[in-house]
């Protein structure tokens, strides 16, 4: 019995590093005749038996916890997507108001004129656009902050918030 640095320990992680530079020196110098090598087939791919069942679970894992986080994202974002359209059309629909508040005479710009518009009667544009989701109401308040302005408060709100647009009118 051999000791585990003797001859025979020697030689058995020998056998594939020869053969491994025997086909170096073949790439590198192919016009040189060297003697094949033999090198048993079972020594160089005996320690590439695939993987193991620990090696499999921690892949798993890994693509588990980056496809949570993935999906994670992605709703994240559809999400936000949402609620940045809903505010987008919430602060158009308030700058329409105003813009038609603005282009009426001082003496017209009462809350009787500009009534609250609930859900699904908000109506924009030619041909009309419906605004379902959304509702708008407009406070008018005479003489402030002085004689003679009105203040104006355009509120349009939806499922998942509100803005507030404001402009002062003059005589």
């Amino acid at each position: 019995m051999t000791s585990r640095h003797g001859s025979a320990g020697r030689r058995s992680w020998l056998v594939p590093l020869q053969a491994a530079l025997a086909t170096l020196a073949l790439r590198a110098a192919p016009s040189v005749a060297h003697a094949p090598v033999s090198v048993p087939r079972a020594r160089l791919c005996s320690s590439t038996k695939g993987a193991s069942l620990a090696e499999v679970l921690v892949a798993l894992a890994f693509g588990a916890v980056f496809s949570i986080g993935a999906a994670a994202l992605a709703i994240t974002v559809v999400t936000a997507n949402a609620k940045s359209k809903s505010m987008d059309i919430a602060v158009y629909l308030a700058h329409d108001r105003l813009e038609a508040i603005r282009n009426t005479a001082f003496a017209s710009v009462t809350a009787g004129n500009f009534p609250s518009e609930g859900y699904g009667t908000i109506r924009v544009g030619s041909p009309a656009v419906a605004y379902p989701d959304h509702q708008r109401s407009v406070s008018i308040q005479d003489n402030t902050p002085t004689p003679g302005v009105k203040r104006v408060v355009v509120t349009v709100a939806w499922q998942g918030g509100r803005v507030n647009a404001e402009m002062l009118v003059g005589r």
